[in-house]
C-alpha cells in the first residue's frame, strides 16, 4: 500500500513533467526539473528498498520470489492511479488543464501521503534486522561505520552487479512511460490521453505478469527469472517502437501491454536477488 502511494507521486511527476512543467515553467536548458527528479528518485528508492526488505526478510525462504513480486505491485498500481487520474482530468478540463487543473492530481496525493505516513508508523522492523541490531549493541566498544562505507569496502563487485541488475529494467521502464508520454505527444502529435490510457493497460498487464513471474521464481531461481526476463525485454524493444510509430491507438496500447508486461518478468523477483547479494548489516 505504502509503495503504491509513493509510486503514484513518482509517476505523476513523470507524466506531468513533459506535458505541464516543461512548457509552463522550465526552458530546454533549465536544470531545475532534473534536480527535482533526482531528489524524488532518491526518496522513492529509499521507500522501495525498505519495503522490499520488509517483505523478503519476513517471508519463508521458498516464497521470497513471490513476496518480492507483491512489493513490486506498487509500481503498476501507482502507474494506473496516476495515468488514469491525469487522463480523466485532461479529458474533463480540456484547455483549462494547463491553466491550473493539472494541480488536481497533486491535491489528491496529499491525502495519499497522509495514508502512507500512517501505514509506516504501524510497521515494525524484521526479526533479521532486530537480531543484527542486537548484535551491534552487544559490542558497543567496536567502532561502527556507516553501511554505505562498509559495502564500498567489502563488496564493491556485488554493488556494481546490484546496480546493473536494477538499472537495466528501471531505465527501460521509464523509457516506456515518462519518455513515451513525451514522444507520443510531442513527436507524434497525439493527445496525451492516448498514451496515458495505453500505459494504464500496460500496468494491468504488469500486475498479471508479476504474479506469474514471482511464482516461477520460487519454483526455479529469482536470478534465472531476472536474466531470462531481461533477454525477452531486449528482443521486444524495437517492435514496441514500431507499433507506437503507427500512430494507431489500438497498436500503441498493444505496445504498452507487451512492453510493460515483458519488463515485469525480471522486475518481479529483482528485490529478492538484490537482498540475497548483501549481508544484513549493509542492506
Amino acid at each position: 500500500m505504502g509503495t503504491s502511494l509513493e509510486w503514484y507521486d513518482f509517476f505523476l511527476f513523470g507524466a506531468t513533467a513533459s506535458i505541464v512543467f516543461a512548457p509552463l515553467f522550465f526552458g530546454g536548458e533549465d536544470p531545475a526539473l532534473a534536480v527535482l527528479r533526482i531528489v524524488q528518485g532518491m526518496a522513492v528508492g529509499g521507500e522501495w528498498g525498505g519495503a522490499t526488505l520488509l517483505a523478503v526478510e519476513n517471508a519463508p525462504e521458498h516464497k521470497r520470489g513471490f513476496s518480492s513480486a507483491v512489493v513490486q505491485l506498487g509500481s503498476p498500481t501507482g502507474t494506473i492511479l496516476s495515468s488514469m487520474i491525469v487522463a480523466a482530468v485532461v479529458a474533463l478540463s480540456g484547455e483549462r488543464f494547463l491553466e491550473g487543473a493539472w494541480r488536481i492530481p497533486y491535491l489528491i496525493s496529499i491525502v495519499l501521503v497522509a495514508v502512507g505516513v500512517w501505514i509506516r508508523l504501524k510497521i515494525d522492523e524484521t526479526d533479521v534486522c532486530k537480531q543484527a541490531e542486537a548484535a551491534r549493541s552487544a559490542t558497543p566498544h567496536e567502532k561502527q561505520s556507516a553501511p554505505a562505507g562498509d559495502i564500498l569496502r567489502a563488496a564493491p563487485g556485488r554493488l556494481i552487479v546490484g546496480i546493473g541488475t536494477y538499472l537495466f529494467g528501471n531505465a527501460g521502464f521509464f523509457v516506456l512511460t515518462t519518455f513515451m508520454i513525451s514522444y507520443v505527444t510531442k513527436q507524434l502529435g497525439l493527445p496525451s490521453t492516448v498514451i496515458l490510457t495505453a500505459i494504464a493497460w500496460g500496468a494491468v498487464a504488469q500486475i498479471v505478469v508479476m504474479f506469474i513471474a514471482g511464482k516461477v521464481a520460487d519454483k526455479t531461481s529469482p536470478s534465472i527469472v531476472v536474466a531470462v526476463g531481461y533477454a525477452i525485454a531486449a528482443l521486444v524493444a524495437f517492435p514496441i517502437f514500431w507499433l507506437v510509430d503507427t500512430r494507431d491507438t489500438a497498436l500503441i496500447t498493444v505496445a504498452m501491454i507487451l512492453g510493460l508486461g515483458f519488463a515485469s518478468i525480471p522486475y518481479a523477483p529483482v528485490g529478492t536477488v538484490l537482498t540475497q547479494l548483501f549481508p544484513v548489516k549493509v542492506r
